[in-house]
């Protein structure tokens, strides 16, 4: 059947839309070689973007193609291509039928304690694979990590990455979702890997409570920052009493605003919530 060549972006024709944010928009599309679905992630570059700012742009996506197309894990998206040289720029993904773990934040809709902790456990030992290839996330949120079936999980949308080994993409400053990044993040500060163990710990309490641990009346995202920077999250133990006490220190341990006082690996943080599962 005759496709319109508005569905069509090289040799993928685009079926329908799964995702879209500020920078990108992800389509299920199928190969029109193979017959496969793939996730195909298009630039949206905005044409109002002066030249400095276009070429930032560019450099956060191809960092996202520099990374993924070089990491190899059961619980982190796959990319199959890229084209940086085509008009949009695009990323071909793998497909996951998943939802994300927002779905599954609100108090009306959490799962089951030991299947967080079993889903944390499994994106704490990703992330351990990803900084052993240097590479820090800088964006971890429950978007950004599907659940596919009932216990496993992809970690995707590296387009904030930091990549020790890609300086020609590098791209450093103040990038990410503020209600997920660590103080050290917020301030543009040296990150390391306890940046993104933070940002685990705020996403295993909100999974656990059904709240952000630093939500606010205000609406904007200056409140949160300002409660991220200054005040103490609410004790894990007030709004899940449920919860073993050994969880909840985990959880606090993750999240605390001075990053040594943090786990300092993921490796470290994965141990507990292993330990927590037994």
């Amino acid at each position: 059947m005759f496709r319109d060549l508005q569905e069509v972006i090289g040799d993928y024709v685009l079926l329908r839309e799964l995702a879209r944010g500020a920078s990108a928009v992800v389509h299920l599309a199928e190969d029109r070689r193979s017959g496969s679905q793939v996730a195909l992630k298009v630039a949206l570059e905005d044409p109002a973007w002066n030249a400095e700012e276009s070429s930032r742009f560019r450099r956060l996506f191809a960092n996202e193609a520099s990374l993924v197309g070089r990491l190899v894990h059961p619980n982190v998206m796959r990319m199959l291509a890229a084209r940086l040289d085509a008009e949009p720029n695009y990323l071909v993904l793998e497909y996951v039928q998943g939802v994300p773990l927002r779905a599954f934040c609100q108090p009306g809709s959490l799962l089951p304690p030991a299947q967080v902790v079993q889903m944390l456990f499994l994106c704490a030992r990703a992330m351990d694979y990803v900084h052993g290839c240097q590479v820090l996330h800088r964006d971890l949120k429950p978007s950004n990590i599907l659940l596919s079936g009932s216990r496993d999980v992809k970690i995707i949308d590296f387009g904030a990455a930091q990549i020790d080994w890609a300086q020609r993409t590098q791209v450093s400053g103040f990038v990410g979702s503020p209600a997920y990044m660590a103080p050290e993040q917020l301030e543009a500060r040296t990150t390391s890997r306890a940046t993104d163990v933070y940002a685990l710990g705020v996403i295993l309490y909100e999974l656990l409570s059904g709240v952000h641990p630093f939500a606010t009346a205000d609406a904007g995202a200056g409140g949160i920052v300002h409660r991220i920077l200054h005040e103490d999250p609410a004790p894990l133990a007030e709004l899940a009493p449920q919860l073993a006490p050994a969880l909840a220190r985990v959880v606090h341990t993750a999240i605390a605003r001075d990053p040594v006082a943090r786990y300092p690996d993921c490796f470290s943080l994965a141990r507990d919530l292993m330990a927590c599962a037994r």
